[in-house]
C-alpha cells in the first residue's frame, strides 16, 4: 500500500480472552473477510472477523503481489 492515510486496528478482545490470554487459540486469527472499496484517499482495505475485530487501511493505491518462488498456478 502506498500513501496510507489511516490504519485502525480493533481488538475487541473479550473480558475472558484479556484475563487469561494463554486460553487463545488459533481460531481467533481467522479472517471471515476481506473487502477493497473505494474512499477518499483512494482504496479502503478491510479485514474483517467474525465479531468486532477489524483492521482498515485507507491508502492512496495498492497492489498484490506473490512471492518470487511461488508454485505455477494450474
Amino acid at each position: 500500500m502506498h500513501g496510507v492515510q489511516r490504519l485502525h486496528m480493533e481488538g475487541a478482545l473479550s473480558p475472558a480472552m484479556l484475563d487469561h490470554p494463554e486460553a487463545i487459540n488459533w481460531g481467533l486469527s481467522e479472517v471471515a473477510q476481506l473487502r477493497a472499496e473505494t474512499c477518499l484517499a483512494g482504496i479502503q482495505l478491510q479485514v474483517l472477523w467474525e465479531n468486532e475485530r477489524s483492521i482498515v487501511i485507507d491508502a492512496q493505491s495498492a497492489s498484490v503481489t506473490e512471492p518470487e518462488d511461488a508454485l505455477p498456478q494450474s
